[in-house]
């Protein structure tokens, strides 16, 4: 009895498939542990858990990209359908979004490698390539970052409409209607995934025109399917146009993000070929890679006479006349080749400016050509040295695999992305200014106002960077340079509500509370609707002892901003600097049933039921808050007063060390510390000397009294002990 060939085949492709899937999960498994990152949550910025079918349907005629200002939108509704679709099932979680696109990326891959097999027959290319494209870390971004998932979407949608319409057409009817309805159907849903998926006409031409057609199918259902793809290409192009108002608005496009669009052409094109020398680069070498290469990174050329130009166009050239040439005897090398120019040109910046200069994750697509090219050279190889190649193979998957593995790592949240960025793009202004945004979230307020001022230096009109320079420096309380930035600001946006409310800040660390008064107004003037300034006049108020209006001002906050953690915290505090512990109780629990990890909320909580006199509870508060945030002050003296109250004197002490490790600068603890050692055999000298601190520190009168007293009592001692 004969073999049955067909069935081999079949489970040789399910092994390959499983093969893929499993090498994807391995080589991505780093991303489930990863928090949102950068454009994540200008995307992601509401909760998508709380999308129903109305915001659902509302999606699919509303731009994707609105966010820092930009105008030039784009039209995405597969791609917010599917974060809204993840957001309800998995509830917001980080994990769940890059879950998702983990499984895309294997599928992407699974399909890549189905489609080679039927274009090019089963064999050592069609599996090479989908190994080399699963596992290729210039790929890490479209799959790392959670906005990465329009790439993945638009490639499997398209790549899955080319699969289909090479199916023959004597495989059955219904499957040969599938063949005819699917195409146009899978290359809709690409382009509402990411407009670049219009170069899908181009691709099936490439194809047919290399391969011919497909066994069985007719010149007329051919130019059926043809008038299909463009028929779905104008209805794409008309419903964007209603949507976004028009197709384009490249003037719309920030220099910072793109210097090309505000380039001369001649210029444009010029610096644009040798940005395509450099991807094919770092598709070769993928080992220096970043977030961002915005401006002035990459600086526009001049013109064609340079000789990165000259060599660039020499490259390009020579490729278009290897793919020429090989067209009959190496139509591998032709497809992917062409694959790759047809779906990378419309984001090269040749043909008009895009959103930005270079981006490694427009690259996802157009890599699957240049991974079946590459695949070619393994297979030539393997048909003549098969243990040579198997080895070869083997070591480029492992070796970019780890190097996937390990840039998967970068992505884990905003600091180690920028850091990692700031290597390989240190004159990115964006790069510093996130970077900047991530150190002043960790608490370094010094290397962010450092990296503000390197973002300023690279491009001198990022105002957002001077405003956060403008912040940071009144943290840091330098407040007379903070008010002359925000100043600068505001010549140049006299509207913004914020920035006032930042200069209101600026004032009152300055110790002017009359102009941070008059600032807070105007802010809400130009922003009746923000909380912000409310609960900064609530501070003012309380910092001079006007409890009265402090409290309306703080409630006015909570009723414009409901959800906010931090107006309650602040609610909190001034409550029980009124002596109010109950009432704090409530504010403070409110805070934790918002954000149950908020070691500050855990904090108030534990003060307000240590002033009630239930130790044990508030122990147990105050120790969970340090767990959650082991840098505070607060919660080691707050637990270093229950132990001395309880009598145990070692455990105060250390807690009234670790607190002052942290914040030198509390007299009330040094006075502590000085009672706990007087009560010590021979530790006369250690209270002596807490108690001499507790006075240089500038202690409230009452505390200063008591302290001279016992300083007093110990000299006497030492004296009478003489």
């Amino acid at each position: 009895m004969a073999p049955n060939h067909s069935s081999s085949r079949l489970v040789d492709q399910r092994w390959a498939c499983l093969l893929l899937a499993v090498l994807a999960m391995a080589a991505y498994a780093g991303t489930l542990g990863n928090q949102f990152t950068f454009d994540d949550r200008a995307i992601i910025e509401t909760d998508p858990s709380a999308a129903n079918s109305q915001s659902l349907a509302r999606l699919v005629v509303s731009p994707y990209w609105t966010g820092e200002g930009r105008a030039n939108r784009l039209y995405r509704p597969v791609t917010s359908l599917s974060f809204a679709l993840n957001g309800i099932l998995g509830g917001g979680r980080p994990w769940t979004f890059h879950l998702v696109n983990l499984l895309l990326h294997a599928l992407v891959c699974i399909v890549l490698y189905l489609l080679l097999v039927r274009l090019f027959g089963q064999g050592t290319l069609p599996l090479a390539a989908a190994l080399l494209f699963c596992v290729h870390p210039l790929l890490s971004e479209a799959v790392a970052s959670v906005v990465g998932r329009a790439e993945l979407l638009s490639a499997l949608f398209v790549l899955a409409a080319l699969w289909v319409e090479r199916l023959p057409a004597r495989a059955g009817r219904g499957r040969g209607a599938a063949a005819a309805v699917a195409p146009p159907a899978l290359f809709l849903l690409a382009l509402l995934s990411k407009e670049n998926a219009i170069a899908y006409p181009a691709v099936s031409w490439l194809t047919g025109s290399i391969l011919g057609m497909p066994k069985g199918q007719s010149r007329s259902r051919r130019a059926w399917g043809l008038a299909a793809m463009l028929g779905t290409a104008c209805a794409y192009l008309i419903l964007r146009r209603v949507v976004l108002g028009s197709l384009m608005e490249s003037g719309a496009i920030p220099e910072i993000d793109n210097p090309l669009a505000h380039i001369s052409l001649g210029a444009r094109f010029a610096t644009a070929l040798t940005l395509v020398v450099r991807y094919l680069w770092l598709f070769l070498f993928p080992w220096k890679l970043s977030a961002d290469y915005s401006s002035p990174q990459i600086v526009p050329l001049e013109g064609f006479a340079s000789p990165p130009v000259l060599l660039s166009a020499g490259v390009i050239l020579g490729l278009i006349f290897l793919a020429v040439r090989s067209r009959t005897r190496l139509p591998v090398l032709t497809w992917g080749l062409g694959f790759a120019a047809c779906t990378f040109f419309l984001v090269s910046n040749l043909p008009f400016p895009i959103g930005t200069i270079f981006a490694e994750r427009l690259v996802y697509l157009p890599c699957a050509g240049l991974c079946a090219a590459s695949g070619l050279l393994i297979s030539a190889l393997h048909g003549k040295r098969p243990r040579s190649a198997i080895v070869l193979l083997t070591g480029m998957v492992v070796l970019l695999g780890v190097r996937t593995w390990d840039r998967c790592r970068d992505w884990k949240n905003d600091f180690t992305l920028f850091q990692a960025a700031s290597l390989v793009s240190p004159n990115s202004a964006k790069v510093r200014y996130n970077l900047a945004n991530a150190y002043r979230r960790r608490g370094d307020l010094p290397r962010a106002a450092e990296n503000y001022r390197l973002c300023l230096g690279l491009y001198p009109e990022f105002e957002a960077a001077r405003r956060n320079l403008g912040v940071t420096l009144t943290e840091m309380g330098q407040a007379e340079e903070a008010v002359a930035l925000l100043h600068q600001s505001l010549e140049k946006n006299p509207g913004s509500g914020s920035l006032y409310n930042n200069l209101g800040n600026a004032y009152r660390v300055l110790g002017d509370p009359r102009s941070a008064e008059a600032a807070y107004l105007r802010a809400l003037e130009l922003d009746p609707g923000s909380g912000d300034p409310h609960n900064n006049l609530a501070a003012l108020h309380q910092q001079r002892g006007d409890w009265e209006k402090a409290e309306r001002e703080i409630r006015e906050a909570l009723r414009l901003n409901p959800g906010s953690v931090a107006f309650r915290i602040h609610f909190g505090d001034l409550l029980l600097q009124q002596d109010r512990p109950g009432d704090a109780l409530t504010v403070f629990s409110e805070a934790e049933n918002l954000d149950g990890e908020s070691a500050v909320a855990r904090r108030g909580r534990g003060e307000s039921l240590m002033r009630l006199g239930k130790s044990a509870d508030a122990r147990a508060e105050l120790s969970r808050s340090l767990q959650l945030d082991p840098a505070q002050w607060e919660a080691p003296a707050l637990l270093g007063f229950i132990s001395q109250q309880a009598g145990d004197l070692q455990g105060a002490e250390r807690f009234y060390l670790r607190s002052l490790t942290i914040r030198p600068g509390q007299p009330e603890l040094r006075q502590n510390l000085g009672v706990i050692y007087m009560s010590q055999p021979g530790g006369g000298q250690k209270a002596l000397e807490q108690f001499r601190l507790c006075l240089s520190l500038g202690p409230t009168p009452e505390v200063e009294r008591a302290v001279n007293q016992m300083v007093e009592e110990l000299e006497k001692n030492q004296q009478g002990g003489r």
